[in-house]
């Protein structure tokens, strides 16, 4: 039987932080503590079984696991305006 997808909140967490590089800043774009992205990108972490940050003093960067899921969260998170214009570019 398939899993359930991971919780919006955060798949739109981890989005924002990997944007940004910053969970201070995610958390300033969804209007949330800092420490509220980091708890749900961490439990988002464990669901998947993958780091998807190298958390360094002052730093955040993405794992090749972070940056293989940020293309389609991006994608998935565009107002759906913006998708059908870059459809109809293509």
């Amino acid at each position: 039987m398939p899993q359930p997808l991971p919780p919006l909140n955060a798949l739109r967490a981890f989005e924002s932080a990997a944007r940004h590089l910053s969970f201070t800043r995610a958390a300033d774009e969804l209007h949330v503590t800092q420490a509220a992205i980091s708890h749900q990108v961490k439990g988002l972490e464990e669901r998947l079984g993958v780091k998807l940050f190298r958390r360094l003093p002052r730093r955040l960067l993405l794992t090749d696991e972070g940056q293989a899921l940020l293309p389609d969260l991006r994608d998935a998170f565009k107002p759906a305006g913006s998708r059908r214009r870059a459809d109809q570019r293509a």
